[in-house]
């Protein structure tokens, strides 16, 4: 996960999902403003502050992810979900899902890949539908299938209209209400809430040339949303905005950030090829806050991970307050990147060669000490897991 944002911009593969340039709030030259009176929460970026691992959390866990001949996996992960104390990791190279046990012992592998009625190629994103429970895998040619919640039994397919080309990723908006993202797309339009019911895209919304997809690293290697409060939360991945997704398709401000000086302005943006970007984030980009890449929410904190000057920052909000932290690093050493988070914990990964940089092992207790010795180069990624106080 760490090699994850050294190596943005120069891996192609990761250069297909989301980046934004319809929605620049407030003001922006060259681009129609869509919310002139909003309020942006004004981030001395200049100003970090030394925080303790310890004012947020009460425990560290490193969890290595068992290696066999069944469960190897791909490195980078596209998605990792923890439901019910397991491990759901979403290995793209095999299309495929790895399940793994809470101390990280492989349970299974849940694998359908085929052209066959209860099969899929092209596996992109997955999630547990939270309304049924329900397993619901969704292929990047435009159709989610949908299983058990062990993901053993098939029970239907769910497929978006034909004219949209392809879908990154998806959230579910009300029980029959799903929310896509799609990166290709005939239309202009890539927010798309499509009813099951009426069986239609009832609602298009987003405007984005696909220069940006596919030519520049100004966007997020992982799904563009989050659920909190059982409201679908959108993050603009260049700015790190984001918005409250409403059942009908409208975006509202929920978080709106003004980094002074170091605000990221893409309006100006045009086609160029994908070398010319590659050069652009370590020159002219690295001078801004951008590549908000992770990003999680509770009800005591907002937590964001971005690039500046060629370093990862971390924004951490705490809501009881409103009082913001911006570190590179804890004051113990390590990082934290919410790939996933709810009310208990914070959960990422890193390879066996970034685990030094991602936990200091001094601040391990025995056991998971032991567990940090133990790890070989060719294992498997480590999750990490922050447990809040």
């Amino acid at each position: 996960m760490l090699n994850e944002y050294h190596k943005i911009g120069v891996k192609r593969l990761i250069i297909s999902t989301l980046c934004v340039l319809s929605l620049y709030a407030c003001k922006s030259p060259g681009l129609q403003p869509i919310y002139e009176d909003c309020k942006r929460e004004r981030i001395d970026l200049d100003q970090k502050q030394e925080l303790s691992m310890y004012e947020l959390f009460s425990a560290m866990e490193i969890i290595p992810l068992e290696t066999t001949k069944a469960s190897v996996l791909g490195n980078p992960l596209r998605k990792i979900v923890v439901n019910k104390g397991l491990f759901y990791v979403l290995d793209y190279k095999q299309d495929a899902i790895v399940v793994f046990d809470s101390q990280g012992k492989y349970l299974r592998k849940i694998d359908k890949y085929g052209n066959g009625p209860e099969e899929y190629t092209l596996l992109y994103d997955f999630g547990f539908n939270r309304f049924d429970g329900n397993l619901e895998l969704m292929s990047a040619a435009g159709y989610i299938n949908v299983y058990d919640s062990l993901g053993v039994t098939y029970k239907h397919t769910i497929k978006v209209p034909s004219y949209i080309r392809a879908v990154s990723y998806f959230a579910n908006m009300a029980p029959d209400r799903y929310l896509f993202f799609s990166t290709r797309k005939k239309e202009e339009k890539k927010l798309l809430i499509y009813d099951r019911k009426e069986d239609k895209i009832v609602s298009e919304t987003y405007s984005i040339p696909e220069f940006i997809f596919f030519n520049t690293p100004y966007h997020h290697s992982y799904s563009p949303f989050y659920v909190y409060a059982d409201t679908v939360c959108f993050v603009q991945s260049y700015n790190g905005d984001v918005f409250s997704m409403g059942q009908d398709g409208e975006l509202t401000p929920r978080y709106f950030w003004d980094f002074m000086d170091y605000n990221f302005d893409i309006s100006t943006l045009k086609e160029e090829p994908i070398e010319f970007y590659v050069k652009h984030q370590s020159t002219v980009g690295a001078n801004y806050a951008t590549s908000f890449l992770s990003y999680g929410e509770n009800s005591k904190y907002y937590i964001t991970s971005f690039r500046l000057r060629k370093k990862i920052h971390h924004l951490i909000i705490d809501k009881a307050n409103g009082r913001h932290f911006v570190f590179n690093t804890f004051k113990e050493g390590g990082v934290c990147f919410p790939l996933s988070m709810d009310e208990t914990a914070v959960y990422f990964y890193a390879s066996p060669s970034e685990l030094d940089i991602a936990v200091n092992p001094n601040t391990l207790n025995i056991e998971n000490k032991q567990r940090y010795d133990a790890v070989q180069p060719d294992d498997n990624p480590i999750i990490i897991k922050y447990t809040f106080k």
